[in-house]
Order: structure tokens, then C-alpha cells, then sequence
């Protein structure tokens, strides 16, 4: 009986303690700006969406707003025209993660930025999606995991790396040099997009599906996948090359001409 009073003590204990680090964590919104024109955007996050749009501007201006507890914070380091955004957990708090295991409230960044191009795009999360808008960069860089990355209206001169795993990607009326992209367990997805050079998409258990702009002719393709269709096929001279490979599911595209 001693035992069972003992146990059921220690778990009221636990609970209280989880109730009142509960009761002391609080949401701060931060917001960052800047006037000075960029030539590389960097984002290294966990567990946080990233929202990114470009916006008409007369001039340069970025805009970061982001929320800070006492289980994270962010440092903001600009040196020139590079701007480096970086999470810092705040281990000291690990407990009350433990016990309160969620976020409070909107825990997204945002980020506007109003200029003529970027050079360089790096945004990393875990977890969380990354969602690109209109933004027109020589490179570009997005990583997470476990969740979707989507681009849409922008231009990525040379080279667009995307990488996540049980998330789709998704690429919308956009123009790029060359694109890699890989994730699995879901879907590839091209609508409305623009190749100059080079493609190659990789994902298992998902479809690779879409549309590009241009003829068949236009493109060297090597395809593959089992156990789905594949109406892309392989071969042809063209001088952009394609490279697309699934299991278990469909390949599926559509040349716009």
C-alpha cells in the first residue's frame, strides 16, 4: 500500500512540475530588418517551418519574423552582404520539452526580402516544411526532413538542390539551370517548369509527376522505376538531360510545348 501512496505521489509531482514549467514558458516575436542589398541568405533551423517570398521593393529590405522562448533562441550575424540566421536550443529547458512535448503557438519563420536576385540560398530545417516564393537566386540550397518543400514563381540561375524524406516536393511555374531532388516516400512534383540544363529527381514509394516546357526532342532522358508506369521512357539527343528514378509507383510527364 506504501508503495502504491509513494507512486502515486511521485507521478502528482511530475505532473505539477510539468504544469508549472508549463506556465513559465513564454512566446517573444522577434523581428529583424535590414536595408543593405544581399548576396547570400543562410537559414539553419529545427522543428520550425520556413516561409521565404520575395516582394516588390524600390529598395533592398529584408524582414525576418521569427518567436523565441526560453526553449530556443535565434542569432542573426550580417556581415557584408551575407546574412547568417542560426536556432540555439536551450538544453537547460530540455525537461520541460520532455514533458510538454509541443510548440506554443506559430513557431514559423518568415522572411520577405524585397531585391534584385541573391546569389546564394541556404535554408535548413528538420521536421518542418520550407516554403519558397518568388525568390530569384544563382544557387539554392533547402534541406529538411520528414516534410514538404515547395517553390514557386522563382528562378534559380545555375544550380537548385532540394532534399527531404517522407515529404513531397513540389516545383510551380518556375525556371531553373539545373535541379536535384531526392526525397522518399513521396511524391515528385513538376508543374509548369522551366529547364535550361539539367534534372534529376529521385524518390522511392512516390510518384514522379509533371509537366516542362519544351519538346520531347529538346531532352536526353534516363528513367526508371518498378512496379508503375512510366510514360516518360528513355533515350533521345536532345541537349538538356533528364534523370528520373522511382519504386513502386508511377512516372508521368508532359511536355508543354
Amino acid at each position: 500500500m506504501k508503495k502504491i501512496v509513494v507512486g502515486l505521489l511521485l507521478v502528482g509531482a511530475v505532473l505539477l512540475a510539468g504544469f508549472q514549467l508549463n506556465q513559465s514558458i513564454s512566446q517573444d516575436k522577434k523581428i529583424y530588418e535590414s536595408y543593405e542589398e544581399l548576396s547570400s541568405l543562410t537559414i539553419e533551423d529545427q522543428n520550425s517551418e520556413v516561409y521565404l517570398e520575395a516582394i516588390d521593393g524600390d529598395e533592398p529590405h529584408v524582414s525576418i519574423s521569427y518567436m523565441e522562448n526560453n526553449k530556443y533562441r535565434y542569432e542573426i550575424e550580417q556581415n557584408g552582404g551575407e546574412l547568417v540566421l542560426v536556432k540555439h536550443k536551450n538544453w537547460s529547458a530540455f525537461l520541460t520539452s520532455f514533458l510538454n512535448n509541443f510548440q506554443l503557438g506559430d513557431n514559423s519563420v518568415y522572411v520577405e526580402i524585397s531585391q534584385a536576385a541573391l546569389e546564394d540560398l541556404n535554408i535548413k530545417t528538420s521536421n518542418s516544411d520550407i516554403s519558397i516564393v518568388n525568390v530569384v537566386s544563382q544557387n539554392a540550397n533547402l534541406e529538411t526532413s520528414n516534410s514538404e518543400i515547395t517553390f514557386s514563381d522563382g528562378k534559380v540561375a545555375e544550380s537548385l538542390m532540394a532534399t527531404t524524406s517522407n515529404g513531397q516536393i513540389s516545383l510551380y511555374s518556375s525556371r531553373i539551370g539545373s535541379g536535384y531532388l531526392t526525397t522518399s516516400n513521396d511524391e515528385i512534383y513538376l508543374d509548369d517548369l522551366i529547364l535550361t540544363e539539367s534534372l534529376v529527381a529521385k524518390t522511392s514509394n512516390g510518384m514522379v509527376d509533371g509537366n516542362l516546357r519544351g519538346k520531347r526532342s529538346d531532352y536526353t532522358v534516363t528513367s526508371d522505376t518498378s512496379n508503375g508506369s512510366n510514360t516518360l521512357g528513355n533515350g533521345g539527343s536532345g541537349g538538356k538531360t533528364i534523370e528520373v528514378y522511382t519504386s513502386n509507383d508511377d512516372i508521368n510527364f508532359e511536355f508543354l510545348g
